[in-house]
């Protein structure tokens, strides 16, 4: 399905591109978007390394379960069918924490193992239970402490002030989080009654 967004948009801009006389722009687009993508890759491969690095290190240390210790009040607030299992927790955890750090593809495995390992749980193996929802709400609403990628695309395209982003995404995530979380318990209960 993604794929197909993705030619409707290149053939509606090539059109658009021809219809408007653009289409050197287009094409320059296309032969330069490459080389940025690379960039972006080489830029962002350091800091990702690093954090799958502290993530790795914390699962094989049992870190994690002091980090587990840390977040246990609000998980079991949130995810009130997974207070016992200690799997889906970790995961959950993971995840939330490379969020966190603003790294949205180091958490995309830890959300997929959060995601395996409550359906092995889930009572109706084609439908999401309310946990599995939160979690993605909270994956998709992702609170970031540190936004480590959007700093470092910032860098990769010549920024001079990286940091000056920080207060605004903070305050946003923070703010999408929160609606999100109400908005969940708000549907649960409706459902409930």
């Amino acid at each position: 399905m993604l794929d197909k967004i993705w030619y409707f948009i290149i053939i509606i801009s090539v059109i658009y591109g021809v219809a408007t006389g653009n289409i050197e722009n287009v094409t320059k687009a296309f032969s330069t978007s490459g080389e940025d993508t690379v960039k972006i890759c080489i830029s962002l491969l350091g800091t990702m390394c690093f954090w799958m690095g502290m993530m790795e290190i914390i699962t094989k240390s049992k870190l994690i379960d002091k980090v587990n210790s840390l977040f246990k009040p609000i998980i079991n607030i949130l995810f009130k069918d997974l207070k016992h299992n200690k799997e889906v927790i970790n995961a959950i955890i993971l995840n939330l924490s490379a969020n966190f750090l603003g790294l949205g593809n180091a958490a995309t495995p830890f959300g997929i193992e959060a995601m395996h390992q409550m359906n092995k749980v889930n009572d109706k193996k084609d439908t999401l239970n309310d946990d599995m929802i939160m979690f993605l709400i909270l994956n998709t609403t992702c609170f970031q402490l540190l936004p480590t990628s959007i700093f470092a695309y910032r860098m990769s395209y010549g920024s001079t002030n990286v940091g000056i982003v920080f207060i605004p995404i903070l305050l946003s995530t923070l703010f999408t989080t929160i609606s999100g979380i109400i908005i969940a318990k708000i549907f649960k209960r409706y459902n409930k009654c």
